[in-house]
């Protein structure tokens, strides 16, 4: 596969249909981690923001694009959530919920004396800054979801590569741990093809 400027093995589709067990086994474990999963990034680029609502054709196809990068460039939930503030915007209710905010504030600042145009410039600065709080947690609400959900059908798909090449017993399963502050890890299983 070709290796970018920052290190990651884009794979061929060689690489991905049939994939070379010798290559996974005799790479370095630093390599590994810098890998493309082309089921992640084909999966992104064609199926993410089916989730997303609110939002047109035009935005939807944006955000596929912005997710897709952030398999191939690579950027965290947060860089991607930070370009994602450029695209979304609020969906009706957190629209509304600005609007309420607005109003609230503007009554609430007359009743404490203030002129109502300095009221209504200080509420809007106050209104403004909620905004682009409601429009950062929708990016990174909508890249932290997009993101993992491409990530979780990569992995399944690798899982179910790995069971049809032999590399992986078909009666094997997962196992997810968990702990809370006081207690000790619990064990849940499942078969391999379920999520958690």
């Amino acid at each position: 596969g070709e290796v970018l400027p920052s290190g990651i093995i884009v794979p061929t589709p060689e690489m991905v249909e049939a994939p070379d067990v010798e290559f996974f086994i005799n790479e370095p474990v630093e390599r590994m981690f810098r890998f493309v999963n082309q089921r992640a990034t084909d999966y992104a680029s064609t199926r993410s923001a089916t989730l997303v609502r609110q939002i047109d054709e035009s935005n939807r196809l944006a955000i596929r694009e912005v997710i897709s990068r952030a398999f191939t460039e690579p950027r965290s939930v947060d860089e991607t959530a930070r370009v994602l503030r450029h695209i979304v915007g609020l969906h009706p209710r957190w629209a509304r919920a600005v609007e309420r905010f607005n109003e609230k504030n503007l009554v609430r600042l007359v009743r404490e004396g203030m002129s109502s145009r300095q009221a209504q410039q200080t509420a809007d600065r106050m209104t403004e800054r909620y905004r682009k709080k409601l429009i950062r947690r929708r990016a990174e609400m909508i890249a932290r979801t997009e993101i993992q959900q491409a990530q979780n059908y990569a992995r399944q798909t690798s899982w179910e590569a790995t069971e049809s090449l032999g590399l992986v017993d078909p009666r094997s399963e997962k196992e997810l741990r968990t702990a809370l502050a006081t207690s000790a890890f619990e064990r849940h299983s499942c078969p391999v093809e379920w999520c958690f």
